[in-house]
């Protein structure tokens, strides 16, 4: 009998630990993940902000992964027009508030922009790639990598 419990204890214990939601559920625009590469997070797909990722306080396998929550059009933080938690680096909340100033929320990734004359792809790519955040100006990147169309 104590055998036959700690058997059923013990499947109990593995569904929980490597079965129990190892994938993701959908909601609607609401999109929750297990335990897997995200770690217990979840996205929410809203017009005025795009996507909204977030982390959901639990643990995985006992080890504390940080809480994040960042608005981005695409999902990615390489995207993020806005940041908070241990996740983002400090730079990267500098290239956040930059992206926000350039493009607002929820922008088409690929798209034209005309303030700037190259497509934003260009413009997030020199954001995310540059090493002095305060100093950078949009126009001289454009000039250096041949993103401006001559009229």
């Amino acid at each position: 009998m104590r055998n036959m419990i700690k058997g059923i204890v013990r499947k109990v214990k593995d569904y929980f630990q490597y079965k129990f939601m190892t994938g993701h559920i959908c909601i609607g625009n609401l999109t929750l993940f297990g335990r897997n590469a995200m770690h217990w997070g979840g996205h929410l797909y809203t017009k005025k902000y795009g996507y909204i990722c977030f982390r959901l306080p639990f643990t995985d396998d006992g080890i504390w992964f940080p809480l994040y929550l960042y608005f981005s059009p695409n999902a990615t933080p390489w995207a993020a027009t806005f940041m908070l938690g241990r996740k983002a680096h400090r730079d990267d909340w500098v290239k956040a508030r930059i992206r926000y100033s350039c493009f607002g929320h929820n922008f088409d990734v690929h798209g034209w922009n005309r303030e700037y004359e190259m497509e934003n792809y260009a413009i997030l790519r020199g954001i995310n790639n540059m090493v002095a955040p305060s100093k950078w100006t949009y126009q001289n990147y454009a000039k250096e990598h041949g993103y401006n169309k001559e009229p």
